[in-house]
């Protein structure tokens, strides 16, 4: 085995000699070839040659794809260089991978050492002008032949690379297939050892003897190549002219063409008259003549070596930049490279050249061993970890700010003074304030963080965790656009926003954003324009910085996962599509809609246990399904055919009463209490009757038979089968996407929604489902898609069915939402949440949920949204104050051992308890902060309940599962229990006369609250990363309960169940319950 140099040396010289203006493509299929032929390599036993082709591999993807001109196309489209390239960065860059190859180093070593091997001494430079490869006999690397290895297969390449690189390991071959001087006839070991060929007199020797001094006969200098070597390797002065490297033609019998091995004779080999000898006289340039009159040369000046060290200039730091140190006017933005760098890069700027592959290889520590140099702090240099891959938007409006900072990780910087900071800035988690004396042209984001230093830690925290955050919004009062990013002449205010954006964007090596920074578009006066002045909050930073500036500060360190400041972790990340990936994913969505046809199920018979969809294997099955008219006509002689009595007509859940007539809008928008504005946006919205929707017998949900078709499992995708199978026996929402009803809803302009591309998605899989023509699916483009919006849903390992429920629940009601558009409420002041407060809760909590459905209101809020209120009461003066949410399931605790029953669980999800010392509530009343207690109460309860109960747990960082069995019935969940209570005469004699009307029509306050069980998703496990997710499903229209193990699927009655299998076990999660009483859809 080759010592370890030898082969990263034979790696590197393959590396150099790749051409760097092959297409990109064909650079990731080399570096993907050279990948799968490592990984055989070290099935072969060869972990030597499996460690050279693991290098170029590595090596193209970090130092040759970066440097290509067309680096940058990589991630903008998701074809397949972006496929290739991303799972070579997984294949390369992950920790199993990199300790595979640390233990191949390790081996190649250990057999170096077993064996003395040493290094081999440098021979030749590949690639060099003068390199002619020759053999051990003297004879050119030209004149070598492989006629004795065996020849390959026809298209194969495995065959051909491993003939190669069985010559290249010992020696004969180079990287490349070239010969490198060291061959013999043991180099093929398939082929017997032959005689070498006879080889014909080159035509150049023929009647031209060499003579002893070196000359042909006719005067010609010999050309004998044994001769020229020992020549080139005598270090005395040269008879004869050298051009780089090579004998000057012009005195030499011979030439050279530069790059080829080819030994040709010069003009003057054919010419008849005898070439003159060579002579001592040199060529070329001369020194200058001793006689011209110069000027002597200056004394040396004398060097003082007594100084002090500490006075001479120190290092620069590893991120000085001689860019950052120009001198250039304030309105223009420094250059982002120097003149070195540019060169470096090939003209093209370093934002361009960087890649997000490491510089440094996995696993790397920088020893002195290491094939890759030390880089210094390069290694632990941060990169972005993710692209954003739709448009970058640079400004958003505040009704975009208001939406985002409900559904990712936002950070908020208000750049203004300290003290117009602490008057009133936006009322967010995570804010911090910038004063515009802070920031000054070129300076980094790390000079940023220690100009905070006074700051509050919690500010100081946020922007240290700056790289953890979706999306950064800055804002100051007032400023519209982001015109600053392209002018050359600034105003002062452009100034500031300009250096900003720079410092986070261009000088943020450290931590780089995960994308841009974001202007909120009209600063602080359009948030509150839009919400009001309660949407504001007051704070004291100015005080609490002249404190800290009073004692010994130092840097804040981050917040660890425990902090209440630690960020929360949020259903959506911020990562829109592209308009061209959009069109790409719809027209996978069309073309795979074509395939299937709508199917709509027929009328069932009671007792028919036939599948929706039959199979006739033969005439006979055919003829008794569907006999003759003879026999139609004889049969009806004898008794006529019974027929069956169609079911009442459905009666929906939402109000039959048409409302009451509403006086004309006003000229101008007025505010009320509702902050609902009297007068809309223009924006169209979906207005739909107020007369019930007929459903035909055949296909309410009483009469529906579940489908029986699986989901295939391919890669811990259980999760997904099982919530996908869930929400499929929610029959309403079933026929929704089965009937494509859902495309009169859909909003494609919603930016939280993912404009219909999921919906038409999930539209396709429900009635690939329900075709009856296979016995499983298998769900790839909608896995595929989840994951593109979410990354955490693209790898293959085992994800939280809850959460991927509430998931899937938002974005098809944001697709659907036909509200989205319009301004959001009005934030109480504490003036009208006083006057709420002396309302009755049934009367306050339907203004609240009118507030909610002001944006939120599609299909998926008429099936699954709830409302509860939550209440805190000062335990000092009884003060309270209460806030209404919406939810989609309620998450319910359970106790850790034990059995419990899920009243239990929802009894003690409505308690009243007592906030911790940490959660003390400043009191409206008493306007400090107080000892309180906590009380929630449901308040609106939608059609369809999903309760889910909290097992899984993390305790000191370690993963585990609730095991308690948990004790629900089928049928009759009363929740008459933990309801608001019906208002007292007093708080209906108070209330608005329509307001009152609302409240008694709407069937979701008015009981009985009465739930049936159709689904339960189980999960078998131990933690939420490990174990199998199965849903159990009931089939209204046979009356029998169906398991889907995803392509599994067996009926069962729940009833003959016993121990585990019962649907009430340890291992059931999720439960789905339809409200009873009401009609059916």
């Amino acid at each position: 085995m080759k010592h370890l140099s030898d082969l990263q040396a034979e790696a590197q010289l393959r590396v150099d000699r790749i051409d760097p203006n092959l297409p990109l493509q064909s650079l990731l299929r080399h570096a993907d070839e050279c990948d799968k032929l490592s990984r055989s390599l070290l099935d072969w036993k060869r972990p030597d040659r499996a460690f050279v082709e693991h290098i170029v591999a590595l090596e193209i993807l970090v130092t040759k794809l970066p440097a290509h001109k067309d680096a940058t196309t990589i991630h903008e489209t998701r074809g397949s260089i972006h496929q290739v390239h991303r799972r070579l960065q997984i294949d390369l860059y992950s920790q199993e991978d990199r300790q595979r190859w640390d233990d191949v180093k390790r081996t190649i070593k250990d057999e170096n050492l077993r064996t003395a091997a040493s290094p081999e001494p440098p021979s030749f430079t590949v690639g060099s002008p003068n390199h002619r490869p020759t053999t051990s006999d003297g004879r050119l690397g030209a004149e070598l032949h492989f006629e004795q290895a065996p020849p390959p297969s026809v298209g194969s390449t495995t065959s051909r690379n491993s003939t190669i690189m069985s010559a290249v390991s010992r020696g004969a071959v180079g990287p490349n297939g070239v010969a490198s001087g060291r061959s013999s006839p043991a180099d093929f070991p398939s082929s017997p050892r032959q005689k070498p060929p006879v080889r014909p007199k080159p035509e150049a020797l023929h009647g031209r003897a060499a003579q002893a001094n070196g000359y042909h006969a006719n005067g010609s200098i010999s050309t004998d190549p044994l001769s020229e070597r020992f020549a080139r390797l005598r270090p005395s002065v040269s008879t004869e002219p050298v051009v780089n490297g090579v004998p000057n033609s012009r005195h030499s019998g011979t030439f050279f063409i530069e790059d080829s091995p080819v030994h040709m004779p010069s003009p003057s080999t054919y010419s008849s008259a005898p070439s003159p000898a060579p002579t001592s006289r040199l060529t070329g340039p001369r020194d200058m003549p001793n006689g011209l009159a110069m000027p002597p040369r200056p004394p040396k000046l004398p060097l003082n070596t007594r100084f002090d060290v500490n006075s001479m200039p120190t290092a620069p730091t590893a991120a000085y930049s001689p860019a950052r140190n120009m001198q250039t006017p304030d309105n223009i933005n420094p250059p982002r490279s120097s003149a070195r760098s540019i060169v470096g890069t090939g003209g093209r700027s370093n934002s361009i050249a960087a890649s997000n592959a490491s510089s440094h290889a996995p696993g790397n520590d920088a020893r002195s061993d290491s094939y890759f140099p030390h880089g210094g702090d390069q290694s632990r240099r941060a990169i972005r970890r993710r692209s954003v891959n739709g448009p970058v938007e640079t400004a958003i409006t505040a009704e975009q700010l208001f939406d985002y900072m409900s559904m990712y990780n936002t950070l908020l910087i208000d750049i203004r003074p300290r003290e117009e900071f602490d008057e009133g800035h936006i009322y967010a988690r995570s804010v911090l304030c910038i004063e515009p004396t802070a920031l000054r042209p070129g300076m980094s984001a790390e000079q940023l963080m220690d100009s905070l230093i006074l700051s509050p830690d919690d500010e100081q925290r946020f922007f240290n965790d700056r790289d953890k955050f979706d999306i950064v919004v800055y804002y100051d009062q007032s400023h519209p656009d982001t015109s600053f990013l392209r002018k050359t002449t600034l105003a002062e205010k452009e100034r500031i926003f300009k250096i900003l954006y720079n410092t986070l964007e261009e000088f943020n090596d450290s931590k780089p954003l995960r994308t841009p920074p974001v202007l909120l578009q009209g600063g602080l006066d359009a948030w509150t324009s839009l919400l009001g002045a309660s949407a504001l909050r007051s704070s004291n930073t100015a005080e609490m910085k002249t404190q800290k500036a009073a004692r010994p500060v130092g840097r804040v360190p981050g917040a660890s996962s425990s902090s209440r400041l630690y960020i929360q972790k949020k259903r959506r990340e911020y990562n829109p599509l592209a308009p061209e990936e959009e069109r790409s994913w719809m027209e996978r969505a069309r073309s795979e809609s074509a395939a299937i046809k709508p199917t709509v199920p027929e009328e069932i018979e009671e007792g028919d246990e036939e599948e929706s969809v039959p199979i006739y294997r033969t005439t006979d099955d055919f003829m008794r399904r569907y006999p003759e008219a003879s026999e139609l006509e004889r049969q009806s002689m004898v008794s006529p055919p019974a027929r069956r009595t169609p079911p009442p007509p459905p009666v929906s859940y939402q109000t039959s009463m048409p409302s009451i007539p509403s006086r004309p809008a006003p000229a101008a928008p007025r505010l009320s209490y509702s902050g609902a504005h009297e007068r809309r946006n223009a924006a169209p919205q979906v207005n739909r009757s107020q007369l019930q929707e007929y459903i035909p017998p055949e296909e309410q949900a009483r009469n529906q038979r579940l489908s029986r078709t699986g989901l295939i499992n391919f890669g811990n995708s259980c999760y997904l089968n099982a919530t996908i199978q869930c929400m499929n026996a929610t029959l309403p929402l079933t026929r929704l996407f089965r009937a494509n009803l859902w495309d009169q809803y859909v909003q494609r302009n919603n930016w939280k929604s993912s404009h219909g591309v999921l919906s038409h998605l999930y539209a396709n899989l429900i009635q690939a489902m329900w075709a009856g023509d296979v016995k499983a699916c298998r769900p790839t483009t909608l896995k595929k898609f989840i994951g593109r919006i979410k990354m955490e849903w693209a790898n293959d390992e085992q994800q939280d069915a809850g959460e991927l429920f509430g998931f899937l629940i938002d974005i098809l009601h944001e697709d659907l939402n036909g509200n989205w558009s319009n301004p959001p409420a009005h934030i109480l002041s504490t003036e009208e949440e006083q006057r709420r407060e002396s309302m009755g809760r049934a009367f306050a909590s339907q203004v609240e949920w009118s507030r909610y459905t002001k944006r939120e209101k599609s299909p998926l809020t008429d099936l699954f949204a709830g409302q509860y209120a939550s209440r805190l009461k000062c335990r000092v003066c009884k003060t309270t104050s209460t806030t209404y949410e919406a939810f989609w399931s309620l998450n319910v605790e359970i106790p850790h051992s034990g059995a419990a029953t899920i009243q239990q669980c929802l009894q003690s999800f409505t308690a009243e308890e007592a906030l911790g010392s940490d959660d003390k509530w400043k009191c409206p009343r008493c306007m400090v902060n107080r000892d309180a207690t906590k009380k929630i109460t449901i308040t609106r309860v939608p059609p369809f309940l999903v309760i889910q109960f909290n097992r899984f747990t993390t305790k000191r960082g370690v993963a585990g599962k609730i095991c308690t069995p948990v004790d629900f019935p089928l049928q009759g969940l009363d929740l008459q229990p933990y309801m608001l209570p019906p208002p007292t005469p007093e708080e209906v004699a108070n209330c608005p006369a329509g307001l009152k009307r609302d409240v008694d029509a709407d069937v979701s306050l008015k009981p009985p609250y009465r739930y049936d069980a159709y689904a339960v998703m189980r999960h078998i496990g131990h933690d939420v990363g490990h174990g199998h997710y199965v849903a159990l499903c009931k089939d209204q229209g046979r009356g029998c309960w169906r398991k889907f193990n995803d392509a599994m699927v067996t009926d069962f009655e729940p009833e003959k169940l016993k121990g585990r299998d019962r649907l009430q076990s340890e291992e059931a999660y999720v439960v789905f319950f339809e409200r009873d009483g009401g009609a059916k859809y």
